[in-house]
């Protein structure tokens, strides 16, 4: 994700990356034969794993919707120094989904991939994800055993994986139960499906797998991880990672959406690299990653790896974050989006909506993204004027301009000037508690 940097002092193993097709790394020193110890599929019902190869470990998690199988290449070129061990989640591309779903998912994702590291005795493993297992692979700090060292691949712009609309998606699955979602919503129409593996792959092969993986995959499971992405936030762990780690973040694919490279790096600085920097991180890169550049970083961990580390010193802490003060409906925000900027009164914003990771402002005719989520903008924004009318969206209760009954005691809500606003089951209870007199 997660996403991150993030390494407060660098051990003496050197980091790996492996990332959709493109992968580096330097042959780890010999490493003794591993113990295999016998696996209990039993205890981490959410994925299965296969193991393969021989050498320090290293585990490979994939992204939203995608089985092990993506890592093949990947295995082929590092099993004879790397002990691999490849998950596959439950419930993605055709494989079976766990019953009952864990809501939340990734949580306990997380716990048996941390049981699962406990109990095979992976000593430092090297963790590589992409997508949704990069931020498992973030996510991992949470846990008690630590001591891996993350290597992760994300889009900033989508750092989930797939098209914005699949937060209305978990919306309809959840928020209102997934019984109630109609049944033409199990997978994307064939045109909707070929431009969004069209982010994520050039080559045709490839996206034509993609797209089977997706459809294969059960829906449900696909709606409960995009809402887990969605609504966890993992960049107040950042600054605890003590294990050296490389992010590549990607925005061509998604400049349909609004990306730009000017504002994914801006969504890296803000939520990597000053984080990171804080305790001591040695470097990123930016996909499309120059091998220059990548030379240059590698060179600096590797100097790194080999300078003597002093008895006395301890890492920093986390930088601590000073809580922002709340906002008034009367001031003025400064909002800037790739190269445009403009100061907006907090009257004139009609609504605040997810959009692939982040938040469209709509004020007047624009909708430019922020680097912010909608926590965040919940804590600063005044409750008497901006309401959470569910996972997705805030509206300015001035710019509605009527209200009707909805589905399962649920809410609709005109908007002046925009597009009807469905209320959540549960904020459709506080709606009427909060207007009520």
């Amino acid at each position: 994700m997660k996403t991150a940097a993030f390494a407060r002092r660098l051990s003496l193993a050197l980091l790996l990356l492996s990332a959709a097709g493109a992968a580096f790394a330097t042959n780890p020193a010999a490493a003794p034969a591993a113990k295999v110890v016998a696996d209990n599929p039993a205890l981490h019902p959410t994925f299965t794993v296969r193991v393969v190869g021989k050498g320090q470990p290293m585990l490979l998690i994939p992204g939203l919707n995608c089985p092990g199988a993506v890592w093949d290449e990947t295995v082929a070129h590092y099993q004879t120094r790397y002990w691999c061990h490849i998950i596959s989640l439950a419930g993605f591309a055709g494989t079976a989904p766990v019953a009952p779903l864990a809501d939340p998912l990734l949580p306990a994702v997380r716990d048996q991939l941390l049981a699962y590291i406990k109990t095979q005795k992976l000593s430092k493993p090297t963790i590589v994800g992409h997508s949704l297992g990069g931020f498992m692979a973030l996510a991992l700090e949470r846990g008690p055993a630590r001591g891996h060292r993350p290597a992760r691949d994300c889009g900033f712009a989508a750092l989930h994986g797939r098209h914005p609309e699949s937060g209305r998606y978990r919306g309809n699955r959840a928020a209102h139960g997934r019984q109630d979602a109609p049944a033409d919503e199990a997978g994307p129409l064939p045109a909707a499906q070929r431009q969004m593996v069209a982010g994520m792959a050039t080559d045709t092969a490839r996206q034509t797998q993609i797209a089977r993986w997706g459809t294969a995959s059960d829906s449900a499971t696909t709606a409960q991880a995009m809402y887990d992405m969605y609504t966890i936030d993992l960049r107040n762990d950042v600054g605890r990672i003590q294990q050296p780690v490389l992010v590549l973040g990607a925005w061509a694919a998604y400049a349909q959406y609004g990306s730009t490279k000017e504002s994914t790096r801006a969504i890296f600085t803000q939520q990597y690299a000053l984080q990171a920097f804080a305790v001591n991180a040695l470097d990123y890169l930016l996909k499309p990653v120059q091998e220059a550049r990548l030379a240059a970083a590698l060179a600096k961990a590797r100097a790194h790896c080999s300078a003597p580390v002093p008895a006395a010193m301890t890492p920093a802490g986390p930088a601590e974050e000073a809580p922002l003060a709340p906002l008034t409906v009367q001031d003025q925000v400064f909002v800037k989006d790739g190269e445009r900027c403009w100061f907006v009164k907090l009257a004139d914003i009609k609504l605040f909506e997810i959009n692939g990771s982040y938040p469209r402002i709509h004020f007047e005719s624009h909708q430019p993204l922020i680097p912010r989520t909608l926590q965040q903008l919940e804590a600063r924004l005044d409750p008497k004027v901006f309401f959470r009318v569910n996972r997705q969206q805030i509206i300015n209760l001035k710019w509605i301009a009527g209200i009707e009954p909805w589905f399962s005691n649920t809410l609709k809500l005109k908007r002046r000037g925009g597009p009807e606003v469905e209320v959540s089951r549960q904020q459709s209870v506080r709606f009427r508690e909060l207007l009520s007199l």
